[in-house]
């Protein structure tokens, strides 16, 4: 998939009201809201994958500077690379779908399936 001009880098967040809503990158980097929400507004804040946490922690420090709630940060991947300590800083738990010592696990069983299976079994 190409990078056409429907793609967004960075965290996108979502507020439980109808419609759309998100927070976009701007020139100078910090997020807009690209829709009018009152403020106390609670917003969960997602991206793919998570680094450092900057860009998370920007976004949700951003968020509660305009009066919004943050209920946490989802992210499809942690590479754990201190996302989650930047984030506990911040008061924001983080979720992730994977880990990346989750990949390296699969990627162990895939490589050595015998051993996997065996595991299992107790054999």
């Amino acid at each position: 998939m190409g990078a056409g001009p429907e793609t967004r880098r960075g965290p996108q967040v979502g507020n439980s009201r109808p419609g759309p809503s998100g927070v976009r990158p701007s020139p100078t980097g910090s997020g807009r809201l690209s829709s009018q929400v009152p403020p106390g507004t609670r917003f969960a804040v997602v991206d793919d994958v998570a680094d450092t946490g900057a860009a998370l922690e920007r976004t949700v420090t951003e968020l509660r500077r305009q009066q919004h709630s943050v209920v946490g940060a989802f992210v499809i991947l942690d590479r754990q690379q201190g996302a989650a300590e930047a984030l506990e800083h911040a008061d924001c738990p983080l979720t992730a779908l994977f880990r990346l010592e989750d990949l390296a696990l699969l990627r162990r069983q895939e490589q050595a399936p015998e051993l996997a299976t065996s595991k299992r079994t107790g054999t």
